[in-house]
């Protein structure tokens, strides 16, 4: 039997027993810098917004974005 690739569900009826379903994981070039700059942006947007809309502390956006 032929496993597809690409698919969400496994083929759990192969009959090969040399055959094990793997997960690969590819980390894209450069990903951890930008979600590292976006987390700064992030932090920026919410201090800034929080400091225009003082109401908006009850929200506590800089908490929301450190979790």
């Amino acid at each position: 039997n032929d496993v597809t690739v690409g698919k969400d569900k496994c083929d759990t009826d192969v009959l090969d027993t040399n055959v094990i379903p793997v997960a690969i994981k590819v980390l894209h070039p450069k990903v951890r810098e930008a979600f590292q700059r976006d987390l700064k942006l992030m932090k920026a947007a919410s201090r800034f917004l929080t400091f225009v809309f003082p109401k908006l502390h009850w929200v506590n956006l800089n908490q929301c974005v450190e979790e």
